[in-house]
């Protein structure tokens, strides 16, 4: 079955874990946070994988073991994560696209966020703006959101588009002309 391969670090320079799950990385992430006196950060997660890629992961760096699933952070490692994951500052502005593909948008991602117990407040986090705003963005697009819609696709691992998201705007213009 396939699921995400997440990368998780205590703290800003702590040990990183190197986990795989079929549910939601955010909910992973949160569920180790319970009783962990430090911050867990998502680093990132490789969608559509499957447990041979955590376990490739797992050997490469297995010099660097911790204990289980967690690896001291070695430039090595934090280097190749890095790589699969540019820090936002380095990363460019993914261009917009409208496209029409299918009935479904705003409802895939409601559904999305109901069936893994996402809230507003987390996805107001998740864009740094207010719990209002995002309320808005649940009623519809507008143009200066759609670039909340691809941090929304990154934040669900790919299980809601920017594109089926857009593609509800996209339909609500054609509509109107």
């Amino acid at each position: 079955m396939d699921g995400v391969v997440y990368f998780i670090q205590e703290g800003k320079t702590g040990p990183i874990k190197i986990g795989w799950t079929t549910n939601c990385p955010h909910r992973r992430r949160d569920n180790l946070q319970i009783g962990n006196s430090e911050n867990l950060y998502l680093l990132g997660v490789l969608p559509d994988a499957d447990k041979s890629l955590e376990a490739r992961w797992h050997n490469c760096y297995s010099k660097y073991r911790k204990r289980s699933e967690w690896f001291w952070p070695a430039r090595e490692l934090v280097e190749a994560i890095d790589h699969q994951f540019p820090p936002p500052e380095r990363q460019k502005q993914p261009r917009l696209v409208y496209t029409s593909k299918g009935p479904k948008r705003l409802d895939e991602l409601k559904g999305w966020l109901k069936e893994n117990g996402v809230r507003q407040g987390e996805i107001a986090k998740w864009l740094g703006v207010s719990q209002a705003h995002v309320s808005k963005l649940m009623r519809g697009l507008s143009p200066i959101q759609l670039h909340h819609a691809l941090i929304i696709e990154a934040k669900t691992a790919g299980a809601v588009t920017a594109t089926q998201l857009t593609d509800r705007l996209d339909n609500r213009t054609s509509e109107a002309a």
